[in-house]
């Protein structure tokens, strides 16, 4: 499915503000997996075939907690959050508004998410999409090296 491919190499083009705004580094991990990280904690984007997920990653001493945001970061968006999306029932088109959509929605309404502060959690907590565990070994091997154990 090259569309996919497509749709992840838009990640460093329509995060590009919030990369250099917020000192992120990025990789692409695989062909639809990006990685935006900085320190201890990182967010990562998987393009599937009908949805982006976002999630949120922090080490914390020796171990990495993922938190799935894509439903908490939905949650607060408002109009101004879609503008610039377009209304069509091309597929690749519906992925790229979702990485629009979480761009403008985590710099209006997410900012303590970018700078990885954790007080968003507790309200995050309280929300029935809410998802946090830690890695398994095969994903902390993964993604493992991004993080380091020094805060942010």
């Amino acid at each position: 499915m090259e569309f996919l491919v497509r749709v992840n190499n838009m990640v460093p083009v329509i995060f590009d503000e919030i990369i250099r705004q917020y000192n992120f580094n990025f990789m692409r991990v695989d062909s639809t997996v990006s990685i935006l990280y900085k320190n201890n904690y990182a967010f990562v984007l998987s393009v599937d075939r009908d949805y982006v997920d976002l999630n949120f990653m922090k080490k914390e001493d020796d171990k990495i907690i993922k938190y799935w945001i894509q439903g908490f970061v939905i949650k607060k968006l408002d109009e101004d959050d879609r503008c610039n999306t377009q209304e069509t029932k091309n597929l690749e088109n519906k992925l790229i508004d979702y990485l629009l959509i979480y761009e403008k929605s985590l710099k209006t309404k997410c900012r303590s998410i970018l700078m990885g502060q954790m007080d968003w959690v507790e309200d995050y907590r309280k929300d029935f999409m809410c998802v946090i565990r830690e890695l398994n070994a095969k994903e902390y091997d993964k993604y493992g090296k991004f993080l380091s154990s020094t805060g942010p």
